[in-house]
C-alpha cells in the first residue's frame, strides 16, 4: 500500500505496532509458564513460545521508526558546542574528500518537508497527538530526520555563497568554520568586515597559529592604525585606465558628467606616470585640489628635455615668463607649435586640455572626485592607504595581489559603525582592487591558489567591482562567501533592484539564518523547489426529522487532495533557532543545518 499514490500514513502517529508486540510478549510469557505449570508437551509449549516472540520482536522492530521519530521530536533545543580538536577532526574529514563541512542536518526530500508543513499548521503537541499545551521551542525542527553530517563539493562552492540573517542568529559562526577551513587548506583568505568583529580578527589569526603560519596573517585597522599594516590599493595594475576605474567606481555620478571625471582623472594618471611616479590616493587628491599646472609643468620639462634641444625651447620659455610669468605656457606654446609634428603624445595633450578648461566649469565637473579622495587620505589614512617607505615605521606595506600570491590571509576592519561613510569607502576601493586582480588572473587564465573573498554586512560596500568578481570569479579562481541582513539591503545600497538582482544571481549558493524580514523570507521561500503536499480533509454530516420515530441518518467522508507548496514555508525562515539554517547548494540540495560553536559553554 505504501508504493501507491492514495496511500496516505500520519508520520507521527503513535507505534501501535510496539503496544502489539508488548501482546505478543505478554502472550509468549503465558505460553511458556502455562506449558511447564500444567506439564503440557514440551516442545509444542515451547514452539508456541518461540512463535508469539518471534512476532512480538517483529511487531517492536516495525513500530521503532515511529517511536524514533516521536521521541527526536521531544528533544529540547540546545546550543551545540564542539571543542577544538573535534572541529579539526571534521575539518580534515571533509579536506580529505575535497568538501566543506558545515555542521549536521538532512536533506529536505519533499517527505520531510511534508512533516515540516504538519508541525506548523497544527503545533507539536496536536501533531503528536497529545494534550493541548505549550509547544515546546522550534528546536523540533532538527529532529525531523536523523541528523548526519553536511558537507559541500568545493566546485560547488566555485558558485559563491551568500549567508543571510539577522543580528546574532549565525553568520559570523557560519564564517569561523568556511574561514578555519580554508586556511587549513593553505588558501588565501581576505575577510571584508564592516563591523569591526574582533571574535572574526581573532579566528583568523587563531587559525594561522594553529596552521603554524601565524606570520600569514596580516590586519588592516583604520581604528587602531599603530597596529595596522599599510595597503596600497592602486600599487597592482597593467594599464593605466585600470587606476582610474578604481576611483571613479566610489564616484555617484551617471552620463556624461561620469565620463567628464574619468576623462580628468586618466589625464592625471597618465601624467603621474610620464613624470616617473606611480600615482597612490594622496598624490591623485592633491592634483586634483591643488590643480595640475606643476604636473603639466613638470611632464614638460621632461618630454621637451628628452626630445628637444634646449635651445629649441627655452627661448618659448622665456618669452612666456616675460608676457606673464608663466614657464609652463612657454613649454605648452613649443610642444603645440613643434613637437606635436615631431613626436605627438595624448597623455601630454590631455594634460594641456584640462589646463586650458574653463577654471570655473572644470572646477563643479571634478567636485564629485574631492570627497571620495578626501575619505580616503584623511589622517590616518594618508599613511595606511597611501604608503610610502619612511624611516622607524615598521609597518608591513602589502597588497592584496601580495597577499594571494604568498598564500596570507587579510582581514580589513572597516568600523563602519562608528565611520560609515569612511568604512564604505575603504571597502569599495579594496573590492575594485580585488576585481581587478580577479581580471588579471582570468586574462593569465591563472586559477590557484584557490581565493576565498569574504564579505560581512557587504551591503555597506557592495558595488559593481563586487558584481564583476561574482560573475567571472569562477574562472578567476576566486570564491566570493558575503553575508547580508536582507535582500533589500542590496538593492538599497546598489540604487536599483535590477543591480541587486544581478549581484543576487551570481550567487549559487544561499545559506539562511533566522530572518526577520518577511519580504526577505517570501522571496527565498520561494525560490525553493515545489512539491506536492497532501492533505486529508474530513467531512461528517448528520440529519434528525422533526418528529420522534421518523428516519434519522449521519455520514462520514474523506478525501486526499494534492497540492504545489513552497518545499518550506516563508514564516518558519523567520522563526529558525540560534545557530541553525536552511541552504540551497548549486547541486540542488536544500539542507536543514545547524553550526556548532568551537569552544566550551560559558
Amino acid at each position: 500500500m505504501k508504493h501507491n499514490a492514495n496511500f496516505y500514513e500520519p508520520p507521527f502517529r503513535p507505534p501501535y505496532e510496539q503496544q502489539a508486540a508488548w501482546g505478543w510478549a505478554i502472550a509468549s510469557a503465558t505460553t511458556l509458564a502455562t506449558t511447564f505449570a500444567f506439564h503440557l508437551p514440551l516442545v509444542a509449549g515451547v514452539s508456541a513460545t518461540a512463535v508469539a516472540g518471534t512476532i512480538g520482536a517483529w511487531r517492536w522492530y516495525q513500530g521503532e521508526p515511529y517511536a524514533l521519530n516521536r521521541k527526536r521530536l521531544m528533544q529540547a533545543d540546545k546550543l551545540w558546542f564542539i571543542s577544538r580538536d573535534k572541529a579539526n577532526q571534521w575539518y580534515q574529514w571533509a579536506s580529505a574528500q575535497n568538501k566543506l563541512w558545515l555542521g549536521r542536518g538532512y536533506e529536505v526530500t519533499p517527505q520531510a518537508a511534508e512533516k515540516i508543513r504538519i508541525i506548523t499548521s497544527r503545533g507539536l503537541n496536536e501533531a503528536l497527538g497529545q494534550a493541548p499545551g505549550q509547544d515546546s521551542p522550534m528546536g523540533w525542527i532538527q529532529q525531523i530526520e536523523p541528523a548526519k553530517p553536511i558537507v559541500v563539493d568545493f566546485g560547488d562552492l566555485d558558485g559563491h555563497v551568500i549567508i543571510v540573517g539577522s543580528t546574532g542568529r549565525g553568520k559570523t559562526r557560519c564564517f569561523d568554520h568556511i574561514i578555519g577551513q580554508a586556511i587549513a587548506r593553505g588558501e588565501p583568505v581576505i575577510a571584508l568586515d564592516p563591523k569591526g568583529d574582533s571574535d572574526l580578527e581573532e579566528t583568523m589569526r587563531d587559525a594561522y597559529r594553529r596552521a603554524g603560519r601565524p606570520e600569514a596573517f596580516a590586519a588592516f585597522r583604520p581604528a587602531r592604525p599603530e597596529n595596522s599594516v599599510r595597503i596600497d590599493p592602486l600599487a597592482n595594475w597593467g594599464r593605466a585606465t585600470e587606476v582610474v576605474s578604481r576611483i571613479i567606481a566610489q564616484v555617484e555620478a551617471d552620463g556624461s558628467f561620469k565620463a567628464f571625471v574619468w576623462r580628468v582623472m586618466n589625464n592625471i594618471v597618465q601624467g603621474e606616470i610620464a613624470a616617473g611616479r606611480k600615482p597612490n590616493l594622496l598624490s591623485l587628491r592633491r592634483l586634483v585640489e591643488r590643480g595640475i599646472d606643476g604636473l603639466l609643468l613638470e611632464v614638460l620639462k621632461t618630454y621637451c628635455t628628452e626630445n628637444a634641444k634646449p635651445e629649441e625651447y627655452l627661448g618659448y620659455v622665456n618669452n612666456a615668463m616675460t608676457k606673464n610669468g608663466r614657464e609652463v605656457d612657454g613649454y605648452v606654446e613649443f610642444y603645440e607649435r613643434v613637437l606635436v609634428r615631431r613626436a605627438p603624445s595624448l597623455s601630454v595633450e590631455g594634460l594641456i586640455a584640462d589646463y586650458r578648461h574653463d577654471k570655473e566649469h572644470f572646477s563643479k565637473m571634478v567636485v564629485s572626485l574631492t570627497p571620495i579622495l578626501s575619505m580616503l587620505t584623511t589622517p590616518p589614512l594618508d599613511e595606511l592607504l597611501s604608503p610610502q617607505p619612511r624611516a622607524g615605521d615598521n609597518r608591513e606595506i602589502i597588497t592584496i595581489d601580495k597577499v594571494v600570491k604568498q598564500g596570507r590571509g587579510l582581514y580589513v576592519s572597516l568600523a563602519s559603525l562608528s565611520d560609515p561613510t569612511v568604512g564604505s569607502a575603504i571597502g569599495s576601493i579594496l573590492l575594485s582592487d580585488a576585481a581587478a586582480l580577479a581580471g588579471e588572473r582570468l586574462e593569465s587564465a591563472i586559477t590557484e591558489p584557490r581565493v576565498t573573498l569574504l564579505g560581512d554586512e557587504i551591503a555597506e560596500i557592495t558595488n559593481d567591482q563586487l558584481t564583476q568578481i561574482l560573475n567571472k570569479g569562477r574562472g578567476a579562481g576566486i570564491r566570493a562567501v558575503i553575508a547580508t541582513q536582507t535582500l533589500a539591503d542590496l538593492e538599497v545600497r546598489l540604487g536599483s533592484r535590477a543591480k541587486a538582482l544581478q549581484q543576487v544571481g551570481n550567487l549559487n549558493n544561499i545559506i539562511v539564518f533566522s530572518l526577520k524580514d518577511p519580504d526577505t523570507a517570501k522571496q527565498i521561500a520561494s525560490s525553493f523547489p515545489k512539491y506536492q503536499a497532501r492533505q486529508i480533509n474530513r467531512s461528517y454530516s448528520q440529519s434528525i426529522q422533526a418528529h420522534p420515530g421518523d428516519t434519522w441518518g449521519g455520514g462520514y467522508g474523506e478525501s486526499l487532495q494534492q497540492q504545489d507548496v513552497d518545499l518550506l514555508p516563508a514564516d518558519l525562515l523567520m522563526r529558525l533557532p540560534k545557530l541553525h539554517y536552511v541552504a540551497q547548494f548549486s547541486d540542488g540540495r536544500v539542507v536543514k543545518g545547524q553550526i556548532p560553536i568551537v569552544g566550551n559553554p560559558k
